[in-house]
């Protein structure tokens, strides 16, 4: 299912990382199913786990510019 233009969610960071051979099919794999795409799963798989640790997702800066704030 395609949703129309408008009702797409607009994402506008790119993630991109290197993974283990076989990765990309157990991933494809499990989004279908759980009826998602691929994008969607590790999007929600990796905010789970950034909110399981304590982790929000509202950076402006990088993590090492916080730090300097309080060097």
């Amino acid at each position: 299912m395609t949703l129309p233009e408008a009702a797409r969610t607009q994402f506008g960071e790119l993630v991109q990382f290197k993974a283990p051979t076989g990765f990309l099919s157990a991933v494809a794999t499990a989004a279908h199913r759980d009826h998602t795409t691929v994008s969607e799963f590790l999007r929600r798989c990796a905010i789970t786990r950034l909110r399981e640790m304590g982790v929000q997702i509202q950076a402006v800066g990088r993590p090492h510019d916080a730090a300097r704030e309080f060097s």
